[in-house]
């Protein structure tokens, strides 16, 4: 099984690098000529290739199949299908084939989509693509392969570490790779108008489905990530400045600015330059993000696969992209470079620009704190510790400078705006802003960073909300379908609105106790009475668990059951807890089994109260709705004038 997987892996290699020579001479040619036809066919060669191979993978891990060391090393008979299935990107080999396959299919698919378009463009869009592709399948085939055989056959494999072994293992990674991964195809069209010296918004047109979807990919991947910190590591939170965490928000950041600075280069033909930097940043970053997590230099996150020679080889794309794109570019720097006196600074495009700054500002700041602990080490010898409150004193002004200018948009308008007419718009999103600001103020929560979040948060979302309401008063409740593309970015920029409000109340009023108790006895705390159960066992397929039932009432109503436990795996000699907690519109209940002695009657928890919480995952839910439901209008591919 191994030599078929690993075969046809090869071929794939083979069929990208074919492809790549068919399409650099085909970029050459004036006319559509059979080389770009043969391009074609050797591209879903390689897809097809990648695609028997992935499921050769797929077919030893749920087979167990512990000839091959990847299975071996990240399954064992006990492990539930679903798991072994996951298996695919719980480690480095499969995860970097699982990228490669994702790659090759979407360079398959906007062949389809673009196959009416000009060769020459669309030429070069593949090289970009295939190139890509190419050279993960390149790392896959000759540095980790997935497909390596043992010598012998075990007896059972080392298992899953049991912190994988969770709902969010499913779905997490796949969506943050369809993310990454998807930004390969705005950044191949930016490279093709460069080559073709077309910089037309012909390129930003099409590549906006691409956008956004990928946008909503990454948006619900890091989102799920907080959700999966949150049920599994048992501390209560959800983010915490983890370095492969931060790899992952970086080119969201950069994206959201490239977002917004294509609007302007659409619908004005300013911020050219920025649009072709932004979603060069946001390509580099995802690789960034990928050589941070296989390098082995972030040996303190949760995230990282461990010590591995991938790293030069991401170092060398790196670079080498960044010079070729740079050099096309630059080639045509004229074209692209915007007219100051066309400009206006207080104006829609000109909060899409400081927006945009803020966000590029944001990411070099959050940057500079990821990589200085390395650095430290490397220059010092002593590796500098960032703490949390670090990041947050330089994410907090940023995050409140956004959303402001977020909610200065609605109220402005293309070109030179008039001072009293802004100021008229604004006027009821001030209020708004000034009265979440006020109420918290005035019930004793007195920290000044979420009172200015609030104001922030609470001032976009009515901005847009009022946004559309004027839209649906002047032209009908029908509007909403007929301008889906502005409704679509109303509702994002609410979800984004609610999720901040989440994200504030629960970082900074979290309320937190330690409880030492015994079976059958009664807690209050935060208005909920909890009566506590006996302690008793469960087996499941690979883990025996001791569990804690605990009855949960509020107002004398019951509400829930919850289950806190501790599980030890049958192939891992570590414990590990499982948290419970009750979500509710106002925020939740949290349970942490930290111990218990039965011969003593003592159980010991860590109980949490997390304000409007559900309301981040609900937020990212609106946020993805409004994009997907923005680009609905926008998914047949932009025709060339």
């Amino acid at each position: 099984m191994g030599k078929i997987g690993f075969l046809f892996q090869a071929f794939g290699l083979l069929s990208g690098v074919v492809a790549m020579l068919f399409y650099i001479m085909s970029a050459k040619e004036r006319n559509k000529c059979p080389v770009f036809r043969l391009g074609n066919i050797f591209l879903l060669i390689q897809t097809i290739s990648l695609t028997i191979s992935v499921l050769v993978l797929l077919l030893a891990l749920i087979t167990s199949n512990f000839n091959l060391v990847y299975v071996a090393n990240y399954t064992d008979s006990a492990l539930p299908i679903a798991y072994k299935l996951s298996a695919l990107w719980a480690g480095q080999a499969g995860s970097l084939l699982f990228w490669s396959f994702l790659a090759s299919a979407f360079s398959a698919i906007e062949l389809w989509r673009f196959k009416e378009h000009d060769h020459i463009y669309q030429s070069y869009v593949y090289i970009a693509c295939v190139f890509t592709t190419t050279f993960f399948l390149f790392l896959c085939t000759f540095i980790t392969s997935p497909f390596e055989t043992l010598d012998f056959i075990p007896s059972n494999g080392r298992g899953m570490n049991p912190m994988l072994q969770n709902f969010g293992m499913l779905i997490h990674p796949p969506l943050l790779y369809l993310g990454f991964v998807g930004f390969m195809i705005p950044c191949a069209h930016a490279f093709a108008s460069a080559c073709k010296k077309d910089v037309t918004n012909f390129w930003i047109r099409s590549v906006r489905p691409w956008m956004l979807i990928t946008w909503a990919f990454l948006t619900v991947g890091i989102v799920l990530g907080g959700w999966w910190a949150y049920v599994e590591l048992g501390w209560g939170g959800y983010w915490a400045w983890d370095p492969v965490e931060n790899a992952s928000l970086f080119p969201w950041i950069t994206a959201t600015a490239f977002i917004h600075a294509s609007i302007v280069y659409e619908r004005r033909n300013r911020l050219k330059a920025w649009s072709y930097l932004l979603i060069l940043v946001t390509f580099e970053l995802t690789i960034f993000g990928t050589f941070l997590t296989r390098s082995g230099i972030m040996t303190d996150s949760v995230h990282s696969f461990g010590s591995s020679p991938l790293g030069g080889f991401f170092i060398f794309f790196m670079l080498l992209t960044i010079v070729v794109y740079s050099v096309v570019t630059f080639s045509n720097r004229k074209a692209i470079d915007d007219k100051d006196d066309e400009f206006h600074f207080f104006s829609k495009e000109g909060l899409f620009f400081f927006a945009m700054l803020a966000f590029l500002a944001l990411t070099l700041a959050l940057l500079f704190y990821t990589i200085l602990p390395t650095f430290s080490e490397l220059l010092a010898g002593t590796k500098f510790s960032v703490k949390q409150d670090s990041y947050n004193f330089i994410a907090i002004p940023f995050f409140a400078a956004i959303l402001v200018f977020a909610s200065f948009a609605p109220a402005t308008s293309y070109g030179k705006v008039a001072l009293f007419k802004f100021i008229r718009s604004y006027l009821p999103v001030l209020i708004i802003g000034v009265i979440a600001f006020v109420i918290p103020f005035a019930l004793g929560y007195r920290k000044p960073a979420p009172l200015i979040l609030s104001f922030a948060a609470a001032a976009s979302l009515s901005a847009f909300v009022i946004m559309g309401g004027k839209a649906i008063k002047k032209g009908g409740i029908s509007v909403i379908w007929r301008n889906r593309r502005l409704f679509g970015a109303i509702v994002a920029h609410i979800g984004l609105a609610i999720l901040a409000f989440g994200v504030i109340y629960s970082s900074f009023y979290t309320d937190s106790t330690d409880i030492l108790t015994s079976p059958n006895a009664n807690i209050s705390f935060h208005g909920y009475d909890i009566a506590v159960g006996e302690l008793h066992h469960a087996q499941g397929e690979n883990y025996r668990s001791d569990i804690i039932p605990l009855d949960i009432y509020k107002e004398s109503k019951f509400k829930t059951k919850l289950f806190p436990e501790i599980r030890e795996y049958s192939n891992n000699d570590n414990i590990f807890g499982e948290v419970a907690y009750h979500s509710a519109a106002g925020g939740d209940l949290y349970f942490i089994l930290q111990g218990y002695d039965m011969r003593r009657n003592m159980i010991r928890f860590q109980i949490l109260f997390q304000p409007l919480i559900i309301w981040i995952w609900i937020g990212c839910v609106i946020m993805c709705i409004g994009a997907i439901y923005g680009v609905s209008q926008a998914l047949p591919v932009a025709k060339k004038l």
